[in-house]
């Protein structure tokens, strides 16, 4: 069988390909898909755009439809006001406006739980711009924390935390300038622990104080977060 990977909010996976033609990412347990790839899509549909522009595209309310019956399958709303619906295209021969090859309709969702955004789990679909079909999929749904939602460590404590684990974490040791945490009234987010060592420690999620901080590396600037447990003051990660 193949080995088990685990999505950046904790999902336990196993990756399967089928004929070289799709990628499917399946629960451990085999019973949820959460991500799924169809294999050159692109080349499969060069003889379908010749002589087209993405005036030819589907519609946005087609590509919608196209994407209903993957909806369905998570148990997601069908509801189009409920997701972003928009066109992504993609540099080619022609301009932006006209290039029909490798555009797609994107549809989607971020997920949050009693008001609170929980990092890593969305659902993305993809559906090819030309002939409608749906080209990629992904659902994270969320995983329910470990710890209440009532906060036992502050924001501004969460900070001071936050300050020490970067001065002490050595992918930082070298920065400069150093980190800097953002001043700011603080979010609460759900995250999972994506430093535990143990697969089943991955798959657990806390509500935490998201402390935002930027750095500098190879002249290129960065804005992260480091994730606080609102109950501990434990550092979960970063990201």
């Amino acid at each position: 069988r193949p080995e088990v990977h685990y999505s950046s909010n904790g999902l336990l996976y196993r990756i399967y390909s089928v004929d070289q033609s799709y990628g499917v990412d399946v629960s451990e347990d085999g019973l949820t898909v959460y991500r799924f790839m169809r294999s050159g899509w692109s080349m499969n549909e060069a003889e379908l755009i010749k002589g087209k522009t993405l005036a030819d595209a589907v519609s946005k309310n087609d590509a919608f439809a196209a994407a209903v019956p993957v909806l369905t399958y998570f148990g997601l709303s069908t509801e189009e006001s409920d997701y972003e619906v928009y066109l992504r295209t993609s540099p080619g021969a022609g301009s932006l406006v006209e290039y029909l090859e490798r555009a797609r309709w994107i549809i989607g969702k971020k997920f949050y739980l009693n008001g609170r955004r929980c990092m890593g789990s969305f659902v993305h679909i993809s559906v090819s711009a030309a002939s409608g079909l749906v080209i990629s999929i992904m659902n994270y749904p969320v995983i329910p924390p470990e710890n209440a939602s009532v906060p036992q460590v502050t924001y501004a404590e969460a900070k001071q935390i936050a300050q020490s684990w970067i001065a002490a974490e050595p992918y930082f040791t070298n920065a400069n300038p150093t980190p800097v945490v953002i001043v700011g009234d603080g979010d609460i987010v759900v995250a999972n622990n994506r430093d535990a060592s143990q697969k089943e420690e991955l798959a657990k999620t806390y509500y935490c104080w998201l402390v935002l901080f930027h750095f500098t590396e190879n002249d290129n600037w960065h804005q992260c977060g480091v994730y606080v447990d609102i109950a501990t003051g434990n550092v979960i990660g970063w990201a």
